[in-house]
C-alpha cells in the first residue's frame, strides 16, 4: 500500500482518497518531529450536492453557468493540509509548552491534562482555488466560488484526519482552534503557526497581522487525545448556528475549567513556564464585555472560524 516518493522529506500525496484512506505514498518514516505535508489531495466537486445547497434547479439557466464554474474549479483545485506531532514538555495553571512554544489558555491546559502529545494542524482549499475565486467579478459567481472552496477545504480536512488516525492511532480525540471562544484568543494563531514551521512555504497559507488566514477557506487548530469529549460548541451561546455539534452548556467553564479561589494547578515538567513553580496565580474571570468585544473583533460567528470575506467555516 505504501511506496517511496522522490519528493521533500515530509511531503505526502494521496491517490484514490474517498471515504477511507487511499493509497498514501511517503518518503520518510513517520513519527518524526517534522511537519507532515499533504499536498496532492484528490478533490471532485459534488455537483448534485452543490446545486442542492445553492438552490439551483438542474434545468435552469443558472445550472449551466454553475457547471462552467465547476469545471473551471475542478481544473485548478489543489486542497492541502499540514500537521505535526508536538510533545508537551511543561504545564502551568494557564498554559502548556510544546516543542519550545508556549500556548496560553486555561481551557487548553485542562483539556490537555492527561495528554503528552498533540497534533497542531492546518487545512486549506489551496491558493490555486483561492486565486481562481478572486477572478470572479459577478457577485453571484463569487458566492458560488466560495461554496466550491468550502467543499475543497472539507476534502482537505477529511484527508488530514484520515492520515493522522491511520499513522498515529491517537484513539478518541477532540479539537480546539484559536478564536472560537474567548478562552483561547485568536492571537494564539501566531504560536500555532510557529509550531507548524512554515505554513506559507509548505501549503501557501498566510497569517495576516490581525491573525486571520489567507486563503480565507482555511482552518487551524490542535487535535488532542482525550477520554472526555469536548466540543467548542459547548462554550458558545450563539443561537441557530448551522454548524453546532453540541448544545451550549452555560456552566461548563465554571465546573470544569475555572480555578477555584486560591487553587493552584502547577504540574511543571522539564521546562517550567515562567511563574509556574509554586505560583499562586489563577486565571481571572474574563473582563465584563469580553465576549462582546470578541464577537465584534472576530465577527459574529463565535464557535466557527471567521474568514477574510466574512464567511464562516465549520470545524471538520
Amino acid at each position: 500500500m505504501f511506496s517511496a516518493l522522490a519528493a521533500g522529506p515530509t511531503e505526502f500525496c494521496a491517490a484514490g482518497f474517498g471515504d477511507a484512506l487511499g493509497a498514501w505514498h511517503f518518503s520518510r518514516e513517520l513519527g518524526t518531529m517534522q511537519p507532515i505535508i499533504l499536498n496532492d489531495i484528490p478533490f471532485e466537486v459534488d455537483t448534485e450536492r452543490l446545486m442542492e445547497g445553492l438552490h439551483v434547479a438542474a434545468d435552469s439557466g443558472a445550472a449551466a453557468e454553475l457547471q462552467v464554474l465547476i469545471e473551471e474549479a475542478q481544473a485548478v483545485a489543489r486542497p492541502k493540509a499540514l500537521y505535526r506531532v508536538a510533545y508537551i514538555s511543561a504545564k502551568s495553571d494557564d498554559g502548556v509548552v510544546a516543542e519550545g512554544v508556549r500556548l496560553t489558555s486555561r481551557l487548553l491546559r485542562v483539556n490537555l491534562e492527561h495528554a503528552h502529545r498533540m497534533f497542531p494542524y492546518l487545512a486549506t482549499c489551496g491558493t490555486e482555488l483561492d486565486g481562481w475565486s478572486r477572478s470572479k467579478e459577478d457577485v453571484l459567481h463569487q458566492y458560488w466560488a466560495e461554496e466550491v472552496k468550502l467543499m475543497a477545504l472539507r476534502a482537505a480536512q477529511r484527508a488530514l484526519n484520515a492520515h493522522l488516525m491511520a499513522h498515529h492511532a491517537p484513539g478518541k480525540t477532540s479539537t480546539m482552534s484559536p478564536g472560537r471562544v474567548p478562552y483561547w484568543p485568536l492571537t494564539q494563531q501566531r504560536q500555532l503557526f510557529e509550531l507548524l514551521g512554515s505554513p506559507e512555504d509548505d501549503i501557501g497559507v498566510q497569517l495576516t497581522q490581525s491573525c486571520l488566514m489567507v486563503p480565507n477557506k482555511s482552518v487551524s487548530g490542535i487535535r488532542f487525545p482525550t477520554e472526555e469529549s469536548f466540543e467548542t460548541c459547548q462554550l458558545c451561546p450563539r443561537e441557530g448556528c448551522p454548524g453546532r455539534k453540541a448544545p451550549y452548556d452555560s456552566g461548563l467553564y465554571d465546573r470544569r475549567y475555572r480555578l477555584a479561589k486560591g487553587q493552584v494547578v502547577s504540574e511543571c515538567a522539564a521546562r517550567p513556564l515562567p511563574g509556574c513553580a509554586g505560583s499562586s496565580t489563577s486565571l481571572p474571570s474574563p473582563p465584563a464585555g469580553e465576549g462582546r468585544r470578541s464577537r465584534q473583533s472576530r465577527g459574529r460567528g463565535r464557535g466557527r472560524h471567521r474568514t477574510r470575506t466574512g464567511d464562516t467555516i465549520p470545524d471538520g
